[in-house]
């Protein structure tokens, strides 16, 4: 099969769109990835439509070719990335376009964010000297930059620019990368510009001072807590080549509990994993809240606050594939404390006595480890189907997040999920027990007021065979191993939409037809378990039947049958062998028309 349409299958074959999610738009996203791809193997662009392979996914390739083509000319590039739906944004890059979420076939919600890298200014530093050449990029401009007549004062319109992060903290490695209301380039010496547009080339014996304006966040508005954020940031940044760095004004955030606000900087920046941040002095007053606008988690509590940052991301993303920036930077502060967390539709709540919370111009993020927990949630899913979720001690990982514009989303790790599900069944005709640890639920309400869920659990090991019944096999497995499901309805808790996909090990299998047709199996001396060599999915929507549908994910073992019968010419069937050069096979099958008991199971 042809690499790129084999490549849009493997990345898209199994997606389908999330509840409220247009159904055009899994083709939009195809021709994205298709465009990117291309653009990443030109070679991919001659490709032969295969005659098995649905219409949709060979229109979308072709759109793709031809928008490569167009991003190309225009000195545009396309990368893309895959992650959980409304994840922590891991990348410092403004999204081009966000496509989600979409339900995996794995029972994941998932998105996919598209990146396009963006003209810019390079300011740079060549040297040539005998056998020594030096290429210093100390930063990226808006490329609208202008210089004056002489050019060594530069005027920096709004937009993006990258910083050497070496120029900030010695030994940092990638860029800073912030956006700007405005700034400017003054030089000593003047530089050499070819001409509009073209590279900016200091001269050696040029000192340089950077000053820029950071772009200031929207204004409040009415939703939820992220559209009701008032940020300040410096107002001013500047950096010299000489390796001073100073900032000036205040950093602050309102409209989520009382305002943080803080004055005075404390030293100069500090590189962490993924930033740059310039410490503030702490608060003298206690940080509280005791309302807030998401319809999702109700938070209370107060705790005090000894730290302000002001964080601007840092990215190892080469210069030459250069994209804007998400935002001006971002205001930091860990909260000492007690902050209470309620969910919509939970009994009880969390306890967090340590809280990162994170604000910037796309929203707000909260974050604790190992939260004290005492919650009970209970899901409805389809007709009887209900799980019953709970966390004590043990939870880790609790977020919060509430998106400028977007959803609300909450998430977190450990906990137990007990399901009370009428399907699937095992031969015995009762409903397989889960009774799993969770690793990661997530629970998301968006702006339109449609409720969703993400949950993937795994459940211990037990030695305990059962019996599975399929159309023409039958199945020897452990209990559940993992299970995923994805959901969405109106109300709190009851996800009448969605799909789920259970795991199961496999000890034996052997094909069966309900017509009379008889064989004798060798049980295996040593059985091999396959692990995850089973899955079934489940589909359910309101006022339909839940479809199940199973599907061998690995190769499983299958008894051997007893040595070829007596009455068989056993020497006619080695003239057979050694004519077709073959080797014995063997299609043996299992009568259960009779009902009688098997493996100790009636059918």
């Amino acid at each position: 099969m042809n690499d790129l349409i084999a490549q849009l299958i493997a990345l898209t074959g199994r997606l389908e769109a999330a509840a409220g999610v247009a159904l055009e738009s899994l083709a939009a996203l195809r021709r994205s990835l298709a465009a990117a791809l291309v653009q990443q193997d030109p070679a991919l662009a001659a490709f032969v439509a295969p005659p098995d392979v649905d219409a949709a996914m060979v229109d979308a390739a072709r759109a793709g070719v031809d928008l490569a083509a167009e991003k190309t000319a225009a000195g545009v590039r396309l990368r893309f990335v895959r992650e959980a739906w409304l994840a922590v944004p891991a990348d410092a890059a403004r999204p081009a376009q966000l496509f989600g979420p979409f339900i995996d076939g794995d029972a994941s919600l998932v998105q996919f964010t598209v990146f396009e890298t963006a003209p810019m200014l390079s300011v740079v530093l060549d040297v040539h000297i005998l056998f020594v050449d030096v290429h210093d990029l100390p930063m990226l401009l808006p490329r609208e930059t202008v210089g004056d007549a002489d050019l060594r004062n530069f005027s920096i319109p709004a937009g993006t620019v990258w910083v050497n992060a070496a120029r900030l903290v010695a030994g940092a490695t990638g860029y800073v990368v912030l956006r700007v209301a405005g700034g400017s380039l003054e030089l000593s010496v003047p530089a050499v510009q070819a001409g509009p547009g073209a590279d900016v080339q200091l001269a050696i014996d040029s000192a340089w001072r950077l000053t820029l304006v950071p772009e200031p966040a929207p204004p409040p508005v009415a939703g939820s807590d992220g559209d009701a954020l008032a940020i300040e940031l410096p107002s001013e940044l500047v950096i010299q080549s000489d390796g001073t760095v100073t900032v000036t004004g205040a950093i602050g955030v309102s409209g989520f509990g009382s305002a943080l606000r803080f004055d005075t900087p404390r030293g100069g920046p500090v590189l962490t994993d993924r930033n740059i941040v310039f410490p503030y002095e702490g608060l003298a007053d206690a940080w509280t809240i005791a309302a807030n606008r998401s319809r999702l988690a109700a938070l209370g509590g107060e705790g005090t606050v000894a730290l302000g940052l002001w964080a601007l991301p840092v990215t190892q993303i080469a210069p030459d594939q250069a994209f804007e920036a998400l935002h001006g930077g971002s205001i930091a502060v860990q909260l000492h404390g007690e902050l209470r967390t309620h969910w919509a539709g939970a009994q009880g709540g969390f306890v967090s006595t340590d809280v990162n919370l994170t604000a910037d111009a796309m929203g707000l993020e909260m974050q604790t480890r190992h939260p004290d927990a005492a919650v009970q949630l209970a899901l409805s899913l389809w007709g009887p189907a209900r799980s019953d979720l709970a966390f004590e001690a043990g939870t880790a990982d609790l977020r919060y997040a509430s998106r400028r514009g977007g959803a609300d989303i909450v998430s977190v790790a450990g906990g137990r999920l007990r399901n009370r599900w009428d399907l699937p069944r095992d031969a015995n005709g009762e409903p397989f027990a889960c009774d799993a640890t969770i690793i990661t639920l997530s629970l998301v309400a968006e702006r339109d007021g449609l409720n969703r869920i993400a949950c993937a659990a795994r459940q211990r090991a037990e030695p305990q065979v059962q019996g599975l019944a399929l159309e023409n096999m039958f199945l020897q497995v452990l209990p559940v191993r993992e299970l995923a499901l994805a959901g969405s309805g109106a109300a709190a808790g009851e996800f009448t939409q969605g799909r789920a996909r259970l795991l199961f090990d496999v000890q034996l299998a052997e094909p069966m037809l309900p017509d009379p047709y008889a064989a004798s199996w060798n049980l295996p001396d040593e059985l091999r378990i396959a692990e995850s060599a089973l899955s079934i999915a489940l589909r359910w929507q309101a006022d339909a039947p839940v479809a199940v549908q199973a599907q061998i994910e690995k190769a499983i073992q299958f008894p051997e049958p007893r040595d070829i019968a007596d009455e068989s010419d056993v020497a006619l069937g080695r003239r057979f062998i050694e004519q077709l050069n073959a080797q014995p096979e063997f299609l043996s099958l299992l009568d259960l028309s009779t009902h009688d008991h098997h493996f100790g199971v009636a059918l």
